[in-house]
């Protein structure tokens, strides 16, 4: 089974042992090793060169360090007598678990990553009231919109990235992006792996620049797949193109409908609405049709 290492020694030994392998993102949430890892780390921990290193760590105080040679020992023990499949290194602590066993059964049941992702949107109206919309919104064109995850977990990533989708607005536009990536890089968004983390931050982040190189270009090479880096960016188009066209509006965006077929890709609008449909709307619905393999067709009702 899983191994999940509860506290701040666990947290500080994998912190260190991502300066040790470069790892690109300095986050102990949800960081896992498996079992070679775990093992090479713990006998580091506590040999005799792996103290000295660590009561000399940069940034680790000397009470905390003394604790960690023996939290070495204690893990390689734990290896040895469990036989873990993987580690992890929990995301919360005793006191966030005596918390949750206090809720309630409905509260339980709520998905935490879209209650975060909530906490983090607000503040801006806009994204509270608009993500939610949006994901359903673009709902209709998921089943070409490319898919790396199984799908239950892809429609969850998608969700969490429309209700993030606002955070960005009202930061310089020189910096929003990278500001954006940052952010969903290293918030507190429980239940996300590294691999998950980096592709929401990148699907955030291509909702706002056309650009390829990222903030962290090291994470999304290393985290992420060809395959994963393409589908995060065309979702993070779908989600431009849709903030354009509606303006983060929820009741404008509720007088397009999309659809598709082996084509076109099909943008139907409501009587009276059709000026709304301006070149930059349009030039970034034709990314989108063509990031899709389609050309774009605007149906607008003049009935």
């Amino acid at each position: 089974k899983v191994l999940y290492l509860i506290g701040g020694a666990w947290r500080n030994l994998a912190l260190i042992h991502q300066k040790r392998i470069q790892y690109p993102l300095r986050l102990a949430h949800n960081y896992q090793l498996n079992p070679h890892e775990a093992q090479i780390l713990s006998r580091w921990a506590y040999s005799e060169e792996g103290c000295a290193e660590l009561m000399a760590w940069r940034g680790i105080s000397a009470r905390r360090a003394e604790t960690l040679p023996y939290a070495g020992l204690l893990l390689e023990k734990l290896m040895d007598t469990l036989k873990p499949r993987h580690i992890i290194i929990a995301p919360g602590g005793l006191r966030d678990g005596l918390v949750y066993n206090d809720l309630s059964g409905k509260a339980k049941q709520t998905p935490a990553l879209f209650d975060a992702c909530r906490a983090l949107a607000h503040g801006g109206q806009e994204s509270v009231d608009f993500g939610a919309p949006l994901f359903e919104f673009l709902s209709p064109l998921h089943s070409i919109l490319p898919q790396t995850f199984a799908l239950k977990n892809e429609e969850r990533l998608r969700k969490a990235a429309c209700l993030l989708v606002g955070i960005g607005k009202g930061q310089h536009p020189a910096h929003k992006a990278k500001m954006v990536f940052q952010t969903v890089l290293y918030a507190p968004l429980p239940g996300l792996t590294h691999t998950e983390r980096t592709y929401l931050a990148l699907m955030l982040y291509a909702s706002y620049t056309d650009k390829k190189t990222t903030p962290n270009d090291a994470a999304t090479q290393r985290l992420l797949l060809p395959e994963q880096r393409h589908a995060a960016r065309i979702y993070g188009e779908a989600m431009r193109a849709c903030v354009v066209l509606a303006g983060r509006s929820r009741e404008v965006l509720g007088r397009y409908t999309l659809s598709f077929d082996e084509k076109h890709l099909n943008v139907h609008i409501d009587q009276g609405f059709g000026s709304l449909m301006i070149e930059r709307c349009r030039y970034r619905l034709e990314r989108l049709a063509s990031s899709l393999e389609r050309t774009l067709c605007v149906d607008i009702n003049r009935s």
